[in-house]
């Protein structure tokens, strides 16, 4: 754990965050109680953190195309939008190309420009697949809004649990946020899932990291009812029925 000494930027109030560089990248801090605009204040990095607040500082894909003049209009009245952002001027934003559809790449340019967080293509691709009904590689208009709404909701879920707001949820964070959803599972199996998601090995779980395994939990969920039809939890599988079950993560 390193200590470092950073000094509240003026405008900022007890309990908002603000970014600080510490050690060469750029994080988020939170101004402490009682605490106001050019005071000193300490704070402490694990390692771990550090290397994650790097990594999320990554410079996003580049373009997947030349960019349509109504995506660039729409990039720029996003700039100005107050609050949330409504879902059809994100797709039109996204959709560089100007076909009327968001592919894996335009998704994973979109979700990851601006640095802040940088998205995974395999990660982005479970998310089309979830919602591109047709097998088209892309997803339309309708169904990006059912995408972009199913990611609000995770990523209400994710900032409930990140409790210090470090962009990250720890071993204990992802339980809880696992039980809330109604997933039940043992201590040996969660240690085995928490391992397979924390890519990086860093001991905590990105929002990117944190979707995909939520989109894969779902998929193979699904694919499971199928041959669960008491709802037990138990199913009599041949083994092509499991190798199918087990492979819609990739439809």
């Amino acid at each position: 754990m390193a200590g470092y000494t950073v000094v509240v930027p003026q405008g900022v109030r007890p309990g908002q965050q603000f970014l600080v560089n510490v050690a060469g990248q750029t994080m988020k801090v939170q101004c402490p109680p009682n605490v106001h605009p050019g005071q000193q204040v300490q704070i402490n990095v694990a390692p771990n953190q550090q290397q994650h607040q790097q990594q999320q500082q990554q410079s996003p894909p580049p373009p997947p195309s030349n960019q349509c003049q109504a995506s660039l209009n729409a990039e720029k009245q996003l700039a100005q939008v107050q609050g949330a952002p409504d879902a059809s001027l994100i797709f039109t934003a996204m959709d560089r190309s100007g076909d009327n559809a968001v592919d894996v790449y335009e998704l994973q340019y979109g979700l990851s420009h601006g640095g802040r967080v940088s998205f995974d293509l395999k990660t982005c691709q479970l998310l089309v697949n979830m919602y591109d009904i047709e097998k088209k590689g892309h997803v339309n208009k309708n169904q990006f809004v059912s995408l972009w709404g199913y990611l609000d909701q995770w990523r209400s879920v994710f900032n409930k649990h990140d409790k210090d707001k470090s962009g990250t949820v720890n071993k204990a964070e992802l339980w809880d946020s696992l039980g809330e959803v109604g997933y039940r599972f043992s201590q040996p199996f969660f240690e085995h899932l928490y391992r397979t998601y924390d890519r990086d090995k860093t001991g905590a779980i990105s929002f990117d990291e944190f979707i995909q395994l939520f989109c894969e939990l779902h998929s193979l969920t699904e694919g499971f009812k199928k041959h669960d039809t008491e709802r037990k939890g138990i199913a009599e599988f041949r083994y092509e029925d499991f190798l199918q079950a087990a492979y819609i993560i990739h439809e």
